[in-house]
């Protein structure tokens, strides 16, 4: 069977290949048009705890489900692509920050519609995290600087729910 290109076999979204060739449109399009573009890092919280207690099977149709949901989230000026394991990215053209909280506030509400479908318990903590980054703060690294930022501001949310949940 032959894989297309471009295409994350599992969940039917964009991969990481297309996400880089779209990303750099997006690049451009910013410059260009003067308009703003964010790069949305996002990461699913105690997933692993989920494909270990649950197994596999459940945890690929949480991926193939959480996908669709980010979908949902999209305008069709929106990319959304997932890059491994848990791990996707959403790309926003033309959003300001407040459109980027509600945008973020969006993700983890359709992500816990997930958590319910699949009756994952409230115990595991499972949800997700979200970093943003805009076009301007780190233009000067292009788009994987930009990439850089946005997960560096995951992972600073991550262990803040660590934290929290300690």
């Amino acid at each position: 069977m032959k894989r297309e290109m471009g295409i994350d076999p599992l969940t039917g979204i964009p991969d990481r290949r297309f996400l880089e060739t779209q990303a750099k449109r997006c690049v451009e399009l910013a410059m260009r048009r003067k308009v703003s573009f964010a790069c949305l890092a996002i990461d699913l919280d105690k997933f692993k705890m989920v494909n270990d207690t649950m197994g596999h099977q459940v945890g690929d149709e949480v991926l193939k489900d959480v996908a669709k949901k980010l979908q949902e989230c999209c305008r069709e000026t929106d990319y959304v692509a997932r890059i491994g394991g848990d791990e996707f990215v959403l790309l926003a053209l033309g959003e300001n920050e407040e459109g980027l909280k509600i945008l973020s506030k969006r993700i983890k509400e359709n992500v816990e519609k997930v958590a319910k479908k699949h009756m994952i318990p409230s115990e595991y903590n499972f949800g997700v995290s979200v970093g943003i980054s805009v076009y301007g703060e780190n233009e000067n690294h292009g788009f994987s600087g930009m990439f850089k930022s946005a997960d560096d501001n995951l992972y600073a949310e991550k262990k803040l729910k660590d934290r929290r949940h300690r």
